[in-house]
């Protein structure tokens, strides 16, 4: 009898500890964080990752290249100015010691030396004239690339000038308002009257020579010239 209760009180405490249920292994990887990301994932994130910085790394270099090429092509065109009005300037000088070789010659009788020496100063003559003329040729057509620039950006703003009347008068018309009688403070900068009455005469006031030039210009180029009254 007393051996049984001995071992029953000795029981318990060999018995293994309860296994944890599986609802906090859960809980516990939850505690752990997101899953990690798998190999394929990183291996993709890193590739476009490189891509990115290549084709920027690219882009900088074509950049570079331009920028370089473009100040090459500035130091071929100064270096090619220069060498032209450097040989012509040569030229110049031997004309010059030629003429003087020649005077010299001919003081002395020699007609042979004379006879070459005029052959030879002729030659770099037309050289330099040459050289000159061709100058001289692309400074022309500069200068008319330049005004044709100029006349296009003419252009541009005589268009934009009429785009601006244009817009006025529909926006007195959509106003209700005239546009023969419409206020010059309420027109554009650039949009100006031949004729303005002048306030309490009644009377109208003779155009002067500038808005007679500005009407035969506005009558040429096809527009109607309006008289406005000041606001």
């Amino acid at each position: 009898m007393n051996s049984s209760l001995r071992l029953s009180e000795q029981l318990p405490d060999a018995l293994p500890p309860n296994p944890q249920p599986h609802g906090d292994a859960s809980a516990d990887r939850s505690l752990s964080g997101p899953a990690k990301p798998s190999m394929e994932e990183i291996v993709k994130v890193s590739k476009e990752e490189a891509a990115r910085r290549r084709v920027a790394q690219v882009g900088q270099e074509q950049d570079r290249v331009n920028d370089l090429t473009e100040i090459l092509a500035q130091s071929n065109e100064y270096i090619k100015n220069r060498r032209r009005e450097s040989y012509v300037a040569l030229l110049a000088e031997h004309v010059e010691g030629m003429t003087e070789t020649v005077n010299q010659a001919a003081g002395r009788g020699d007609t042979k030396s004379v006879r070459r020496y005029c052959m030879l100063t002729t030659n770099a003559a037309v050289v330099a004239a040459t050289m000159i003329f061709l100058r001289s040729k692309e400074e022309k057509q500069d200068k008319l690339r330049a005004a044709e620039e100029r006349i296009a950006i003419r252009q541009q703003e005589r268009w934009l000038r009429m785009k601006a009347r244009h817009s006025f008068r529909l926006r007195c018309l959509s106003e209700g308002r005239s546009v023969v009688q419409t206020k010059s403070s309420d027109l554009p900068e650039n949009s100006k009257s031949v004729e303005r009455r002048v306030s309490g005469t009644g009377k109208k006031r003779s155009p002067s020579a500038t808005s007679m030039r500005q009407s035969h210009k506005r009558i040429c180029a096809g527009r109607t010239v309006e008289s406005v009254v000041p606001g």
